[in-house]
């Protein structure tokens, strides 16, 4: 199933899009019927793009799967065979269930055969079938849609099965953000503690009442949170103090108040970072586990990260 697009990108040599094909089934899968499933596919897909009529179309994969596995090869026949006598789905799909590579190449050429002009009724009736449905509906679908809309040009396909299909989404990264001195400017919250307050928790600031609700944004901390989510999947990854109630809560409404409804519902508070599985970390020190955090540890504020500006400037790059 996922070999024919070597037919797309190999369309004007089908020797080579077979020989692609039956060499990527050889990764995963090396049983014949699985390499004859592959090679027929991605050179029935070449004579689609060369506007071949449907028979010469599943003339030439059945010739392609015999050259792996004459067993496929005849299982194919004979479901063509089947869908061109008029053989209803309740005979043939319930045959070929297609749970093995064999019978699931055999039975997209009996829906391609059966549906000459139709990819819609091609695909859900894979899609009804009572065995491996959705690889049937794909086979199906795949070979159907091309035959009735096929861009002229190799680059055209590609853009084409990229846009249809999302190939360039891949999933995004995971970056974690710390807050305290990273996001959060600690010492603006010191400045605006009352004088008696700040005297009795000299030493242990961070264990003040109320602190974390008074503290300003690092500057360009905001601006660079906010473009780094849109290129990773991004996480607040922050201690908050054992012995200090109010923190908890005070870090979640300071990412309320500064980040909105991008932050939402992606503050973690944890003395352990290290169980946190992601690509990057930003973070000032190593304590709480950042240290040992299994992706990449940038550390801001030190050397070429200390300040916002070169942090995206490198997590942006890394991306490009």
């Amino acid at each position: 199933m996922r070999c024919y697009p070597f037919g797309l990108l190999f369309a004007d040599d089908i020797d080579r899009a077979e020989q692609w094909a039956v060499a990527h089934s050889k990764l995963t899968h090396r049983d014949p019927i699985a390499l004859a499933a592959c090679g027929a596919m991605a050179t029935g897909m070449v004579r689609i793009l060369h506007h071949a009529p449907v028979e010469e179309v599943l003339a030439t994969m059945v010739a392609a799967a015999r050259r792996q596995s004459e067993p496929t090869a005849t299982m194919m026949a004979q479901a063509i065979h089947e869908a061109r006598t008029g053989i209803g789905p309740q005979t043939t799909p319930e045959r070929l269930r297609g749970w093995a590579a064999h019978e699931a190449i055999a039975a997209a050429g009996y829906l391609f055969a059966r549906h000459p002009d139709d990819p819609a009724a091609a695909i859900l009736e894979g899609a009804n079938t009572p065995g491996d449905s959705d690889s049937l509906a794909t086979l199906a679908g795949a070979l159907r849609r091309w035959h009735v809309d096929t861009p002229a040009s190799t680059g055209g396909r590609i853009e084409f099965v990229n846009r249809r299909l999302h190939m360039t989404q891949w999933p995004k990264k995971i970056l974690y953000v710390d807050m305290d001195n990273v996001l959060v400017d600690f010492p603006s919250g010191i400045a605006r503690l009352d004088p008696p307050v700040r005297a009795a928790y000299d030493g242990h600031l961070d264990d003040a009442p109320g602190i974390f609700a008074l503290m300003d944004p690092v500057p360009g901390a905001v601006e660079a949170y906010h473009r780094l989510a849109a290129r990773f999947d991004t996480y607040i990854l922050s201690t908050a103090p054992w012995k200090n109630p109010s923190a908890w809560a005070d870090k979640v409404v300071w990412v309320q108040t500064h980040l909105g409804e991008v932050a939402h519902k992606r503050l973690i508070l944890t003395h352990h970072k290290e169980l946190a599985r992601g690509d990057y970390l930003i973070d000032d020190r190593k304590k709480n586990g950042a240290g040992e955090f299994p992706g990449e540890h940038v550390h801001f504020g030190s050397g070429r990260f200390s300040e916002w500006a070169a942090v995206v400037a490198y997590l942006v790059g890394t991306e490009e």
